[in-house]
């Protein structure tokens, strides 16, 4: 996939920080952890660019009344009858995103529910069959 079309499958809110990225990228080894629960991290430490993007919703290519949106390949859906399975991946997709940034505890609080089979003080409650 070349970059103009891979960009044209990105929400605009997920290709800043792709862009971000991109111009900056992080050393394989990130900052330490600080194993603080989501809700208690400060994020200004990490780049305004993450700044705007805070759940599922953001994660999902908002139509563009420009330009017609091919179906094929991408969701057109936001804030409209997002399944658990996307909600899911978005999760997942968000805790990449914030590790491309240097967000290594917040990507761990995201993915954490859906890798214990128990509840935790970071990532919250469990959850199953995911």
């Amino acid at each position: 996939m070349d970059e103009m079309n891979h960009k044209k499958s990105l929400s605009s809110s997920v290709a800043s920080v792709v862009e971000y990225f991109m111009a900056h990228p992080q050393s394989h080894q990130g900052p330490p952890m600080l194993y603080q629960s989501f809700s208690e991290l400060d994020r200004s430490r990490l780049p305004d660019v993450i700044e705007g993007i805070s759940g599922v919703e953001d994660m999902f290519i908002e139509p563009n009344e420009e330009e017609a949106l091919p179906s094929e390949g991408r969701n057109t859906r936001v804030n409209t009858h997002i399944s658990k399975n996307q909600e899911h991946h978005a999760d997942v997709m968000l805790g990449l995103l914030y590790l491309m940034v240097g967000g290594v505890d917040e990507a761990h609080d995201l993915v954490l529910p859906y890798s214990l089979p128990e509840d935790s003080e970071w990532g919250g409650p469990a959850v199953y069959d995911s």
